[in-house]
């Protein structure tokens, strides 16, 4: 999972957080700007075809991720580990409002230097740690585990999020990272992503299309790796969590919900009931 396969994508995002507020200006790229504008009359074209454009499902599932982590940390949780962060500026603007909590960010080598570098242009900002992995080792210092045991109190509870990972990645190497995260050695790991069903996302020919578009701006395949909502729950527990759902951003952020294609935000504890 070279660097560059996933630049295009995390350059996007970043403009559309910083068009939306979400994140300081600093962190919107020239890149991220080219690429927003070739894409915007794809998305005007095929938004409305499916309810919401790709630029609304990515704020809309931002900000529900937001809401549960916020969630969590109502619930007692001090340590926020965000992999596959890219230019995200969740941990700047949550961390300043929680600075009883500790946020770190991990990413590949090369876009987490980038993302060092982008901190260090916000003097006087609390900025989260920023720290190398591999989400697809299993072992060594830059595996899962072991950032995590190094950045964090293992005796106490942590939120880990991937946002925006998984659907490039095939289902092997999800269930890997799936199985990894439920396996930390935590009390408590509490699990965010975003996850997309088959009979909510496949039947709309737009969205095929889009999805398609879209694989080629990722420089890899899109994949949708769950028929409904009923097997990505069993596919998570499966793989170590002793609870899981997914259910409807708009349902968590408290607007109403709507016909078309869904973001869902899968949420899954090693604990048997979520509080």
């Amino acid at each position: 999972m070279a660097t560059d396969r996933i630049s295009p994508t995390a350059h996007y995002t970043s403009y559309v957080w910083v068009r939306a507020g979400l994140s300081p200006p600093e962190l919107g790229t020239p890149r991220g700007r080219r690429y927003h504008a070739a894409l915007a009359p794809f998305d005007a074209l095929f938004g409305p075809r499916v309810g919401a454009g790709l630029e609304q499902q990515l704020l809309l599932r931002h900000r529900a991720i937001d809401a549960e982590v916020e969630r969590a940390i109502a619930g007692g949780a001090r340590q926020v580990l965000e992999v596959a962060a890219g230019l995200s500026g969740r941990a700047i603007r949550l961390g300043e409002r929680h600075p009883e909590v500790r946020f770190v960010e991990a990413d590949l080598p090369d876009m987490a230097a980038q993302k060092r570098r982008l901190l260090a242009s916000l003097p006087g900002r609390r900025v989260p740690d920023v720290v190398d992995v591999d989400a697809l080792a299993t072992d060594g210092p830059l595996s899962l585990s072991a950032v995590a045991a190094a950045q964090f109190d293992t005796g106490a509870p942590i939120v880990v999020i991937t946002e925006g990972l998984l659907s490039y990645l095939p289902w092997p190497a999800v269930q890997s990272i799936w199985r990894r995260v439920a396996s930390l050695p935590f009390p408590v790991v509490d699990y965010l992503s975003d996850v997309h069903l088959g009979d909510e996302v496949g039947q709309f020919a737009a969205v095929r299309a889009f999805i398609s578009g879209l694989s080629l701006f990722a420089r890899g395949q899109v994949y949708l790796h769950h028929a409904n909502l009923a097997e990505a729950v069993e596919m998570a527990r499966g793989c170590g969590f002793a609870s899981a759902d997914a259910p409807d951003a708009r349902l968590l952020v408290g607007e109403p919900t709507r016909g078309g294609a869904r973001v869902r935000v899968l949420r899954c504890k090693t604990t048997a009931t979520r509080d």
